[in-house]
């Protein structure tokens, strides 16, 4: 897979789902003046389901593309941070737990040598969890898990994620008649839009800079490799900029 197909899937993604949540906005402002009819009620609890379902579904299905643009690269797995190095271990790591027997431990490492000298090759599937309820706990470990950083800006928004998209959507799943006015509706679907948009910058700039690199944790302790090229061009970076611009307006 090359970058810019990596940018089309994630900006296709993307796309669609703004459109829907944008679509949605509007549905809910148009019934915010008959605020207490039965109508705008129902309309402000869907649409607190539905923001979060865009939330836990882009974050997965993007998740999941980043892990197979890796997996098409061909990368050596010694070459990758060590978090993408250890999903591809994680077997070995159980199978380490079942024997503290040196001669078993000895075959673990052999197996563990083998595979960081392989292909990088994962179930995406396997590694991007979003534990059934994308919490700012959950998210977090995400993210980290595919070797990408918890960004200040989810860090901020944590209380948000927490108590406003997974407990708005605990409500009304688990048939509680919550109620929800119609700015609340409306903040946190734009919430939501500007969320959907950070990572999905973040992942692209993660293509675009090699950060599953090993050198970018070398680079950050002043450890350079002058081996590592930094791919794709700046021709991607707008194709991706352009792709989000063309959603906003669609929206």
């Amino acid at each position: 897979m090359k970058a810019e197909e990596f940018v089309d899937r994630i900006d296709k993604e993307l796309a669609h789902r703004k459109l829907e949540l944008s679509r949605l906005k509007i549905q809910v402002i148009d019934g915010g003046s008959d605020s207490d009819s039965d109508q705008a009620s129902w309309m402000r609890r869907s649409a607190a389901v539905l923001s979060y379902a865009h939330w836990e579904g882009f974050v997965k299905q993007a998740s999941i593309h980043y892990v197979r643009y890796l997996n098409s690269q061909n990368l050596p797995v010694s070459a990758l941070k060590r978090e993408l190095q250890a999903a591809c271990l994680v077997s070995q790591f159980k199978r380490a737990r079942e024997s503290l027997k040196v001669r078993f431990l000895g075959e673990v490492l052999h197996d563990i040598d083998r595979i960081r000298q392989g292909v990088f090759r994962v179930s995406p599937e396997k590694i991007v969890d979003t534990e059934s309820n994308l919490t700012s706990s959950a998210f977090g470990d995400l993210v980290q898990g595919i070797g990408l950083d918890y960004l200040d800006e989810y860090r901020t928004r944590g209380p948000f994620i927490d108590t406003k998209l997974v407990y708005g959507r605990h409500q009304v799943a688990h048939g509680e008649l919550a109620t929800f006015s119609t700015t609340e509706i409306v903040d946190r679907i734009e919430a939501v839009a500007k969320l959907l948009d950070r990572y999905s910058q973040q992942l692209f700039e993660a293509v675009r800079d090699n950060v599953f690199l090993a050198v970018h944790d070398n680079l950050s302790k002043g450890i350079s490799d002058p081996d590592i090229e930094e791919v794709p061009s700046q021709r991607t970076v707008d194709s991706f900029n352009q792709g989000s611009r063309d959603a906003e307006s669609r929206g």
